[in-house]
């Protein structure tokens, strides 16, 4: 839920309303290079050719385009995915580096762009950054269908994928609701993407699933008219329920048999996202907090912080998040507390909180709860699942499992933050696990 490297509502929520010109500008060429990039793969090479400037332009019409590329898809194979980002601004020309993992070779692709945004050059390069993702053994990319779909939710269009297993009539389907912050539909984290990971697991199970971009990674201050207002339902929740509608309008799944999967914030607040809707089949909530999220901020801040400075810098911001906790636990805020009081969020999100009980709604759900743990999160850790199995153990309704050896993005680690900069997948156990229970569900 926190630190720098799982995009935490707190980090996140500070980028998001303080970003800079040249930030905005960078996402830019961003978004222009994986548009390029997209109609690229698409095979769309007039479209491609609109974003060229005139220079490149006289060099590479559609034809030759369409000769320059496809002999490298043969030797490459096709496109997997297309997997990271990186910008580099210190040359006179920006450009724009992004990962791309073919079914045979893994490549950075170079979009290099004039002043005027437009591109000047391409190529394809040995990959710059440290770690690419890679599919975990148990896809089975040959055994699915993949069709681009849209979330939406009022003025919001969230891109989506529905992920269909081959040959399988009326499959279940789970909807995967992300963890805090400005979440892609991968919940992607350095090379490492679990709710991908996840969906292709539970294709090669015979399970379906969809998944989308965040509203706050699609729209970033945009997501709702005063992002100093903001609560868990704008970030979360509504599109969440947008998403278990569409669902319903798929004829190749079994819409009566709709999971829902979250993901720490998601998987909190999963049960209230079945108590609003009332017709999930069941719900698996993945390294939810049990505690007060101040609770648990705090707690990984002690741990984290201490990891990432000195001795003395930690003591000092931690007195300065205990007192922030303090202020937010005895409710000595009002609308006008500045975010930088509380944590980063505005005083709406902490109001939200403060009348939200996920234990409470979790005992009033019927429907089957599936409830995992890694017991090397530091972020959501065995303690929450302690607290989650004294309260709802003797519900019948309900499942629980810890994994050994996995931290909060259910891969092997060692309980440190740096786990979350090797590249890996999520551990097969889960994947069986999961797929079991939908399938037995």
């Amino acid at each position: 839920m926190t630190t720098n490297y799982t995009r935490s509502v707190i980090v996140a929520f500070l980028l998001c309303c303080s970003a800079t010109v040249s930030f905005a500008q960078e996402q830019e060429y961003i978004s222009l290079a994986k548009k390029f990039f997209k109609l690229l793969d698409a095979k769309k090479y007039h479209e491609c050719t609109l974003l060229f400037d005139s220079t490149l332009l006289r060099a590479l019409n559609d034809s030759t385009l369409k000769m320059s590329w496809e002999p490298l898809l043969k030797n490459y194979g096709k496109l997997v995915i297309q997997d990271s980002e990186l910008f580099e601004s210190n040359k006179q020309y920006p450009s724009v580096f992004l990962g791309c993992v073919f079914e045979k070779a893994t490549y950075d692709m170079k979009v290099v762009f004039n002043p005027e945004k437009k591109i000047i050059g391409f190529f394809l390069m040995p990959p710059r950054t440290k770690a690419h993702y890679k599919l975990p053994s148990y896809a089975q990319s040959q055994n699915l269908i993949q069709r681009e779909v849209v979330v939406t939710t009022d003025t919001f269009n969230l891109p989506a994928t529905l992920m269909l297993p081959k040959n399988v009539q009326h499959p279940p389907i789970v909807v995967f609701v992300h963890g805090s912050g400005p979440e892609d539909r991968d919940e992607s984290i350095q090379a490492n993407k679990p709710f991908l990971d996840i969906a292709l697991g539970l294709a090669a199970h015979g399970i379906a699933s969809l998944r989308y971009d965040k509203r706050t990674f699609v729209y970033g201050i945009r997501s709702m008219p005063d992002v100093n207002k903001m609560t868990p339902k704008e970030e979360l929740i509504d599109d969440a329920l947008s998403a278990i509608r569409l669902a319903r309008t798929f004829n190749e799944v079994d819409t009566a048999n709709i999971i829902i999967l979250g993901h720490s914030l998601g998987g909190q607040f999963a049960p209230k996202i079945a108590t609003t809707d009332n017709h999930l089949a069941g719900i698996i909530m993945m390294a939810a907090p049990a505690r007060r999220f101040e609770d648990v901020v705090l707690d990984q801040m002690e741990f984290l912080l201490p990891q990432q400075m000195s001795h003395e810098k930690a003591l000092v911001q931690i007195k300065l998040a205990t007192e922030q906790v303090e202020r937010i636990r005895k409710h000595r805020y009002s609308d006008t507390t500045s975010a930088s009081q509380l944590l980063g969020l505005p005083a709406t999100y902490w109001e939200y909180l403060l009348h939200e009980d996920q234990i409470k709604t979790t005992l009033s759900l019927s429907i089957p709860v599936l409830i995992l743990q890694g017991d090397k999160d530091f972020q959501v850790g065995p303690k929450d699942f302690e607290i989650w199995k004294e309260a709802l153990v003797k519900n019948n309704n309900v499942s629980f499992m810890l994994f050994p050896g996995l931290y909060h993005l259910f891969m092997p680690g060692q309980g440190t933050f740096t786990d979350y900069q090797t590249a890996s997948n999520v551990s097969e156990n889960v994947i069986n696990v999961i797929a079991g229970w939908v399938n037995h569900h």
